[in-house]
């Protein structure tokens, strides 16, 4: 076989899937829409059959935008008379004082405590909270997964309110100690 049968036969036998391929592309929203009626089909020995149902599936949720991250952080938006939302609000915010206090001592972010016994450990041996304190603290957030999760606990609005006291104290407590670490930079 010489050079130019070998071109020739080259060029016949990759022609056909260049023109599909561009006609592919060049009829792409007819060649959707046809496929979307598509409901059986055969490829070699492959067989295939839609079901009509599948075509009528609801469409899928949007990915999480930027500002819904701050909704999957945060307790969920509720009215203020609910005691539930009250006690998470609280221990949120107290345990973002907390984590705002240890970055402010150049902690850095991998040295930081996920859970609440070290964050409580890391207050005391900080001198930021007397022992007592650092189990309140922890007494807090053991109240606050009870109220967020146990269905059969209804916090009525006076635990509720001293929740948000105690929560409040600590957290005044928590900020004091981070304003004075600041100055003293």
């Amino acid at each position: 076989m010489d050079w130019l049968t070998f071109i020739s036969d080259l060029v016949k036998a990759s022609l056909w899937p260049i023109v599909v391929i561009v006609a592919m592309l060049s009829f792409r929203k007819e060649v959707r829409a046809l496929l979307k009626q598509l409901r059986k089909g055969k490829v070699g020995a492959a067989e295939f059959e839609f079901e009509k149902a599948l075509l009528e599936l609801p469409p899928a949720k949007p990915p999480l935008q930027m500002q819904d991250y701050n909704a999957v952080l945060r307790p969920p938006r509720l009215p203020r008379s609910d005691t539930r939302w009250l006690i998470a609000d609280s221990w949120y915010q107290l345990e973002n004082s907390v984590r705002d206090l240890l970055r402010s001592r150049n902690l850095p972010e991998s040295l930081l405590p996920q859970r609440a016994t070290g964050l409580a450990r890391a207050l005391t041996e900080l001198k930021v909270l007397a022992p007592d304190q650092s189990n309140l603290f922890l007494d807090l957030r053991r109240l606050s997964i009870q109220a967020a999760n146990d269905p059969r606990l209804e916090p009525s609005a006076e635990a509720a309110l001293n929740f948000v006291q105690s929560a409040d104290q600590l957290r005044m407590e928590v900020e004091h100690a981070a304003r004075h670490s600041s100055s003293i930079r």
